[in-house]
């Protein structure tokens, strides 16, 4: 509790969300206060996030995401149309028991013939802020390659793989209100 310079209370609160409703309840909670401050700060949550919006206004956030070299159990030899198709098939075939999508973003016919890019990308992503109950959230899983992760922002890097995504195609809807 502070007083201003002429004399009237303050009392100063902390919070992070909804601030509306916090001045609404703080109101009634602190009759005897003329005026109430409050003051709005960011949460671990919110300052944690990356977050991408898609071209149809959908903004979806990063969950988790991990980075992997593209031949990273290869033994010997070089890439050749069958050891890229094998990659390939391991990635579409290693989250298929789980409840969320995987979308690949496939390599063109030229690189598998020849050689993938040195590594691939998992993003794990969900939209759930500001959904209407009808349109439930979702979630995707997005794989990617890419040739390089060196002096590379990190944001843009993990928001290329989410070009040319139709996420209502692949995300698999779900009602938050069962988990």
């Amino acid at each position: 509790m502070s007083q201003k310079s002429d004399g009237q209370k303050v009392e100063k609160i902390m919070e992070g969300r909804e601030l509306q409703t916090v001045i609404t309840v703080a109101k009634m909670i602190f009759e005897e206060f003329e005026d109430i401050e409050v003051e709005e700060i960011q949460s671990i949550y919110d300052r944690q996030i990356i977050s991408s919006v898609l071209p149809t206004g959908r903004e979806v956030e990063l969950q988790s995401f991990s980075f992997h070299l593209t031949y990273e159990n290869m033994i010997e030899g070089e890439p050749d149309r069958e050891g890229n198709q094998q990659i390939l098939d391991f990635l579409k075939r290693k989250f298929e028991k789980d409840e969320v999508p995987t979308y690949i973003h496939q390599p063109s016919e030229h690189v598998i013939n020849n050689e993938l890019p040195l590594f691939y990308g998992i993003a794990y992503w969900k939209c759930y802020k500001k959904m209407e109950p009808e349109k439930w959230s979702s979630e995707l899983r997005v794989i990617w390659f890419m040739e390089s992760v060196d002096q590379i922002n990190f944001r843009e890097l993990i928001g290329t793989s989410l070009l040319g995504v139709d996420w209502e195609k692949y995300s698999v809807r779900y009602d938050p209100r069962d988990l």
